[in-house]
């Protein structure tokens, strides 16, 4: 729950889901019940640097900047987004709402 709370933050992720994420980069030693890193190349590992290129810093400040917009519109009482044919309107005034205008 810790791991969960300071790294995901803003991303609901179940425990064992969390714990199958960790195995992929990191092994568990049960005696000192600690997880290490794993090595490039073990279990076809292909290391920190690689894994980091699977995503763009552009990617990760949009994903960012949805979180927030999303914890914006729930703080504001904006629980349920629905389709319809003025849900870019009703999405432009609670954006212009926070803005402050």
């Amino acid at each position: 729950d810790e791991i969960n709370d300071s790294l995901f933050a803003n991303t609901v992720l179940l425990p064992n889901a969390l714990r199958q994420r960790i195995k992929q980069v990191a092994i568990y030693d049960k005696n000192t019940q600690i997880w290490t890193s794993k090595k490039m190349g073990f279990e076809d590992y292909p290391g920190v640097e690689a894994l980091g290129r699977r995503f763009s810093p552009e990617g990760v400040a949009c994903y960012e900047s949805a979180c927030a917009a999303k914890q914006r519109m729930c703080d504001l009482g904006i629980l349920d987004l629905h389709s319809s044919s003025s849900i870019v309107q009703m999405v432009g005034q609670a954006m212009t709402y926070l803005n402050g205008n």
